[in-house]
């Protein structure tokens, strides 16, 4: 399977919906993963590397490879997150 993230959209807070390049759309709390290395106005620097498929912030200084993402996600998705039906997404 392919655990590359094509697409990301900051919800509010931690909270995120992440598209990977087999088609799986996910929305999840990433606080778990990011509270200990990032404040929420660091979320703002929020990137998709085009080449790797991580998650980035500060230009790179913190990152989540694609297949920790993936499985994050999968295993702590969350449906009801505002805005999760919506598509499109930064990266």
């Amino acid at each position: 399977m392919d655990y590359k993230l094509v697409s990301a959209r900051h919800l509010e807070h931690y909270l995120f919906f992440l598209e990977f390049s087999g088609g799986k759309r996910l929305g999840c709390d990433l606080g778990p993963l990011l509270a200990a290395h990032l404040k929420e106005s660091d979320l703002d620097s929020m990137k998709v590397d085009p080449d790797w498929g991580c998650l980035e912030f500060l230009d790179g200084q913190v990152d989540i490879d694609p297949r920790t993402l993936f499985r994050w996600a999968c295993d702590h998705e969350k449906t009801d997150l505002p805005n999760f039906q919506n598509e499109g997404g930064q990266n």
